[in-house]
């Protein structure tokens, strides 16, 4: 796929559906527990990412990242952020060779991407795009709802959705970004998809070296390229 070196975004305010509070609290305490059992593996297999992360985020951080993105964070979303606020970036990332952004790189991402679509607001939705399922993911090239919390460095990201299609689940994991025409459900909530990475971890599904993490199979050299493979629709 051709790189491109644009981005654009587009602007719409959510708030979490009526309802979720109960399920969202039970996901933040199960992300608790994916928490410890990561730092361990961490520790055990991968110290130099483990010594990467940083110290978790205040209540007060959180609650001015919203205020910047004009949101409401899901509840496992600060339950994740609690523990480590991203990573330094001094050694590869956290997610499969993806950069664990801190909150302040969030924000940096998000600024850049919407300050770019302001130069250009139809290119929002001039660039076609596909949702996998079908429905589950606006066909948007970009939507400030879709929050940064991994990078690639050339434009791309994992995500959490704020604003999911008809057949999505608000807080869901996508792919999206630059080269990110075919956007991908990755897991219902960011709790569910760090769930699966430390069980692709913990059964030796990776390969990695002290610039690099990646799944071992299907093989690759990059995380993005497979999500349609892993994730369906390819």
């Amino acid at each position: 796929m051709k790189r491109r070196t644009f981005l654009t975004l587009f602007s719409g305010s959510v708030l979490a559906p009526a309802g979720i509070n109960y399920r969202q609290s039970q996901s933040a305490t199960k992300m608790d527990e994916l928490w410890l059992d990561l730092d361990h593996w961490l520790s055990e297999h991968l110290p130099e990412v483990l010594a990467d992360l940083n110290s978790g985020c205040s209540s007060e951080q959180l609650s001015e990242l919203e205020y910047r993105l004009d949101c409401n964070l899901p509840e496992d979303f600060k339950a994740f952020y609690r523990h480590h606020n991203g990573q330094k970036g001094n050694t590869t990332g956290l997610f499969l060779g993806l950069e664990f952004l801190d909150t302040d790189n969030i924000y940096s991402e998000w600024l850049a991407w919407r300050d770019l679509a302001l130069e250009d607001e139809e290119l929002a939705t001039a660039i076609e795009s596909e949702s996998f399922p079908q429905d589950a993911i606006k066909t948007l090239y970009i939507n400030l709802k879709w929050i940064p919390i991994a990078r690639d460095w050339t434009g791309n990201h994992l995500g959490i959705d704020l604003d999911p299609g008809p057949t999505g689940t608000f807080g869901q994991v996508i792919n999206f970004g630059a080269d990110e025409d075919r956007k991908f459900v990755l897991a219902p909530s960011l709790t569910g998809f760090i769930a699966w990475m430390l069980d692709q971890y913990q059964s030796g599904n990776y390969q990695a070296n002290e610039r690099s993490l990646a799944l071992q199979d299907p093989p690759n050299q990059h995380f993005l390229d497979v999500v349609p493979l892993v994730f369906g629709g390819n």
